[in-house]
């Protein structure tokens, strides 16, 4: 899923194939909430501005991380997939681009995945 965001904002970043962006993360952290190992990557464009973030959950299995006790396919104790979503499209900002026309801009990317 990440090339495929990595590509398609790659041309959106400068209109060409040309890896301004590309599917390596610019930055890999790793650190432990409520027991679950987790590692993020962050993705950056040319200008160094976040354009995609993934995270890996160690042991989540399929439940959407952060999520409230008892409640279907989720668990409390992972990061708080919610808040983390709601932190990045906060600091995100549209993409520009060179033409004067207007266009329609892709999103930036937060994918949280668990293992």
């Amino acid at each position: 899923m990440t090339f495929q965001w990595a590509r398609t904002n790659d041309y959106l970043d400068d209109a060409q194939e040309n890896n301004s962006v590309d599917s390596v993360g610019n930055r890999r952290l790793e650190g432990t909430i409520s027991g679950y190992a987790f590692t993020r990557y962050l993705y950056n464009d040319s200008a160094g501005k976040p354009l995609m973030e993934k995270w890996i959950v160690q042991d989540l299995k399929h439940a959407w991380s952060g999520g409230a006790a008892g409640a279907s396919y989720t668990d409390p104790k992972g990061p708080d997939a919610s808040q983390e979503m709601w932190r990045f499209f906060k600091q995100s900002r549209p993409l520009a681009t060179k033409s004067k026309k207007r266009h329609l801009e892709g999103p930036p990317l937060l994918c949280l995945l668990g293992e």
